[in-house]
Formats: C-alpha cells, sequence, structure tokens
C-alpha cells in the first residue's frame, strides 16, 4: 500500500468514525499534511489542487482561525460541507 492510500485510509475512518462534525474536518484535513504530491500525475494533483482550494474558500470566511479551539466558530453548514469536499477528494485522489 502507497502513501497516498495510507492516508485516504486512515481519512476514511476518521469521516466514518463517531466523532464530532468539528472533529472529523480537524483531523481529516490533518490527514493530508506531509503528503508528497511530487509523483502524482497531473490528473491527480488537479484534482487534489481543486478541492484544496474549495476548502479554502469556505475556510477563508473565518479569517481567525489557528488553533483547534478556533474551528469551533465554523457553522454547522460549512462544516458540512468541508467534510463532503474531504469525502470527494479521498474519492478522486483514489480513481484519478
Amino acid at each position: 500500500m502507497n502513501e497516498l492510500q495510507i492516508k485516504i485510509n486512515s481519512i476514511t475512518q476518521i469521516l466514518s468514525s463517531d466523532s464530532s462534525k468539528l472533529n472529523k474536518v480537524v483531523m481529516s484535513l490533518q490527514g493530508f499534511s506531509g503528503l508528497d504530491i511530487t509523483n502524482f500525475s497531473s490528473k491527480k494533483k488537479k484534482s487534489l489542487y481543486k478541492y484544496m482550494a474549495i476548502i479554502n474558500s469556505i475556510t477563508s470566511h473565518y479569517p481567525t482561525i489557528k488553533t483547534y479551539d478556533d474551528y469551533k466558530i465554523i457553522s454547522d453548514a460549512d462544516l458540512d460541507e468541508l467534510l463532503k469536499n474531504v469525502q470527494q477528494l479521498c474519492l478522486k485522489l483514489l480513481i484519478d
């Protein structure tokens, strides 16, 4: 199993856990940290950039987010949108 598959498996477990939406968002986004994309195909990189841009667009509405506790100000609707995009990103990275 390669690094990407390991990270996606870990993120998938987080997303399917009984944790709060907040914990799922924070932990799943942390799951992507350190991912080496050097050898990703152009298609895979494009998918990664697309979904990270969407995620950044959502979190940009909360410029004060610096720590875990700061994530508590994110609206429930935005948490749902973040989780949806993380799930879609995982799927695209496995398919592309």
